[in-house]
């Protein structure tokens, strides 16, 4: 798991600084910068940087992509491939809690003696 995180690190920072041209296809889902969608409002420095999935509907030209959006009162859907980015599903795996009274108790029993 460790393997596939650096390889999905080394990818994203490739395309950050070498400036490897991103091509998406259709039905690909990437996030949209928020300055694209709201360009003022209350808040907006609390709202994400990116905001959420948004499906590629067609190709413009090459640095140009067509979004579909939720509900927006944004009047074109073309974006700038400068204000998006690929979204990557993240495959988590999450440690499974102890199950046996025993090792729960010799847990707890660890635990407290490290906080004291």
């Amino acid at each position: 798991m460790v393997n596939e995180n650096l390889e999905d690190v080394e990818v994203r920072m490739q395309m950050n600084y070498n400036k490897i041209d991103l091509v998406l296809n259709k039905k690909e889902f990437v996030l949209v910068n928020r300055e694209v969608i709201y360009s003022k409002g209350p808040f907006m420095r609390l709202m994400p940087l990116y905001l959420e999935l948004f499906k590629v509907k067609g190709v413009v030209n090459k640095k140009a992509y067509y979004i579909q959006y939720s509900d927006t009162k944004r009047k074109s859907n073309q974006v700038n491939l400068k204000n998006m980015k690929l979204y990557h599903k993240r495959r988590v795996l999450y440690a499974k809690p102890t199950e046996k009274p025993s090792e729960k108790t010799m847990r707890v029993h660890q635990i407290s003696q490290i906080v004291g």
